[in-house]
């Protein structure tokens, strides 16, 4: 997005592409309507994505909140990541980015309390100076940058590992199934390549449990906490790559500083339940590159300039406060139950809830009394 607005950019990227990297692979409506606007969304039909017809949450005790959209709509898409980042790779470079893989941030630059660049270890491992007007942290839910800038804070309760599989042959009954047991999460979802990607997401003191063995972990925790799923597994069998990585919950006190932004996970990451990972990361993006052109433009990058990046962001806060509270409802059994009679029984408040959670409507539409009320008692 700077790129294309004249500034010179340069991506600086510890892998080398085309990668896998751990996701559920799923695109929400909001996060379609984005990649159109960057201009990939047609090198991403022709090479794959697979629309979803129906998606569904399930509780631990088998109550289900299926949904279904209006005719000639769709739920939303799966891709796989090795296949969106290497076109958003290309569009980057096609737009004037010059891109570096392979190096890995050591440090940020700063003299007189303003930061100026980045240290970074190239092919050779010895460190290169980058000097910039302005350093945006895009690198993570464990960013060095944010850690850095010393703004994280942990959120205890998502402090999370992800366990990341693929299947051929599984059948599944919804494009998406989403399913919570307790403290454990389990998303599956149709890929383009008629695979299926089956993520786990657990406590982070099961590690242990999993060094060495993370396809048997995988197996026997859905044996242990999804029955119906489980019954499928036998007729499917497991890809030998197996993706895990470390969820580390947690928001950032704040997002810039003088000279220096956070993007992305960096600076701030829920455990995404409702699939909105991507889109998160990508509005987060156009508030970034929006903040960072007006600062740019005026010749201040100093943190009171940058502030209102802090503003903006205040929408995506309120989709990760719903968030959390999809993800508690779904596991307290007896409130899910209501939840989920009071959705079917009226089809207004279904609608309303998932064209929130696809991201094509703001999250005031259902976090207000109103619709609360409606949603939780029998009026």
């Amino acid at each position: 997005m700077l790129a294309e607005a004249g500034w010179e950019t340069l991506l600086l990227d510890r892998a080398r592409f085309p990668r896998d990297k751990p996701c559920g692979e799923f695109l929400t409506p909001g996060a379609a309507s984005i990649l159109q606007s960057l201009g990939v969304w047609g090198r991403l039909t022709e090479q794959g994505i697979s629309p979803v017809d129906r998606l569904s949450i399930r509780s631990a005790n088998r109550f289900r909140l299926e949904h279904a959209p209006e005719e000639n709509l769709t739920a939303g898409w799966t891709v796989r990541r090795r296949t969106l980042d290497a076109i958003l790779l290309e569009q980057a470079r096609s737009v004037g980015v010059e891109v570096r893989e392979a190096v890995v941030f050591r440090s940020l630059i700063r003299e007189s309390g303003q930061v100026r660049g980045v240290l970074a270890a190239g092919k050779c491992a010895s460190l290169c100076e980058w000097r910039s007007r302005l350093v945006i942290g895009a690198d993570g839910a464990r960013s060095k940058v944010a850690r850095e800038m010393g703004v994280v804070k942990p959120i205890r309760r998502l402090q999370r590992l992800a366990v990341v599989t693929h299947w051929r042959g599984l059948e599944l009954d919804c494009g998406l199934e989403m399913r919570s047991s307790g403290s454990v999460v389990c998303g599956a979802g149709r890929l383009p390549d008629h695979s299926v990607n089956l993520t786990l997401v657990v406590p982070t003191g099961e590690s242990r449990k999993i060094a060495g063995r993370a396809g048997d972990y995988v197996t026997e925790m859905i044996y242990r906490h999804f029955p119906d799923l489980a019954a499928r597994l036998p007729d499917g069998q497991r890809e030998p790559e197996i993706q895990t990585t470390h969820c580390f919950g947690h928001y950032c006190r704040r997002t810039s500083d003088d000279g220096v932004m956070l993007a992305g996970d960096a600076a701030a990451f829920v455990d995404p339940f409702t699939g909105e990972g991507v889109f998160f990361a990508l509005r987060g993006a156009e508030l970034a590159a929006r903040t960072a052109y007006q600062a740019l433009t005026s010749g201040d990058v100093s943190a009171v300039s940058l502030a209102s990046y802090d503003r903006a962001r205040r929408e995506l806060m309120r989709r990760y406060l719903l968030c959390g509270l999809v993800q508690g409802i779904v596991r307290t059994p007896t409130l899910f139950n209501l939840v989920v009679r009071r959705l079917n029984r009226h089809p207004a408040l279904q609608d309303r809830l998932f064209q929130v959670l696809s991201d094509t409507e703001p999250p005031g539409r259902v976090l207000h009394p109103g619709y609360l009320l409606r949603l939780l008692l029998p009026i």
